[in-house]
């Protein structure tokens, strides 16, 4: 899955206009990826680079008719982020929450245990309403504020995600502390899990194709990158950008994986991004309270 549009945009000092946007989520689409991330619903005078939320899902509804074997995701924080995403005809989100508390409190505002009665109360009205949900699990390898992770507490966090009923489950090293043996105990408890798994890796300690090799090997085939490597989270400190879509797409087929997507399609791709994010208008100031965002 592809999170250029959210992910990778949501830390940049520019605003891309939503008609750019589209025209890379028409590029995305035609280069075959299974799926994109396209935007937040999140507070728009805290991540102005998100504020066209709704016109984004807009068009990409439209597109994504034409390419129906792709799902289009948006994230959504809290239950008033999840109302704005249902009324703008999202039939698939993606709920978040941290494995610790520190960052859960910096990136929602709020405790773990707020953010589970919010993510229970999505799920089941989401459900009532047809719409899919996934759960992306922050600093799922590590904290910048807790420091390494603990494989106990983080599958103890899995368990109690699990248990709102969410359909996916995304384990994100939001800061890019993971590494292999890492990711291999963590990846190893969850195996067993009866729904898809999907691993979001930030290249920190350019360990990321090292720690989608342990997801591979342990039989983990659905992954999130972004065009360029871009990214980060506007709420932990020095995040590094995510693991490169080419780069992803070319190490999977290096592993015998059967990826259709089209490494030339993407390429081309990075280098309009690379434009647009040059002539981009400059994103104006955060204001207030965090409200979510990153992964």
């Amino acid at each position: 899955m592809d999170v250029t549009l959210r992910d990778g945009l949501q830390d940049e000092p520019v605003v891309v206009p939503a008609e750019q946007k589209l025209d890379i989520a028409r590029g995305l689409l035609r280069s075959g990826v299974a799926g994109i991330e396209a935007t937040a619903f999140v507070s728009p005078a805290w991540v102005p680079q998100l504020a066209d939320a709704e016109t984004v899902m807009a068009g990409l509804g439209r597109l994504a008719e034409e390419h129906q074997a792709v799902f289009v995701t948006a994230l959504v924080p809290n239950r008033r982020g999840y109302e704005r995403a249902k009324a703008a005809g999202c039939r698939v989100i993606t709920v978040v929450m941290s494995a610790t508390e520190a960052h859960n409190r910096s990136n929602l505002n709020m405790s773990r245990r707020e953010s589970l009665q919010h993510v229970r109360e999505i799920v089941d009205d989401a459900h009532h309403s047809g719409i899919r949900v996934r759960g992306s699990l922050s600093t799922a390898f590590g904290c910048p504020f807790e420091g390494p992770a603990d494989v106990g507490s983080v599958i103890r966090a899995v368990d109690d995600y699990v248990a709102t009923g969410i359909d996916e489950l995304s384990l994100a090293d939001t800061v890019g502390l993971g590494t292999p043996d890492v990711v291999r105990a963590i990846v190893a408890e969850i195996a067993p899990l009866e729904l898809a798994v999907w691993l979001h890796f930030h290249d920190r300690l350019h360990q990321a194709l090292d720690n989608v090799r342990v997801g591979l090997n342990l039989g983990v085939f659905r992954f999130e990158a972004a065009l360029a490597g871009l990214g980060g989270c506007p709420f932990a400190p020095d995040a590094p950008g995510n693991v490169n879509a080419v780069a992803l797409a070319q190490f999977l087929r290096s592993e015998g994986v059967d990826c259709a997507v089209d490494v030339a399609a993407l390429e081309h791709l990075e280098d309009e991004i690379a434009h647009v994010l040059t002539h981009a208008p400059s994103a104006p100031d955060r204001r207030g309270a965090p409200s979510s965002t990153a992964r």
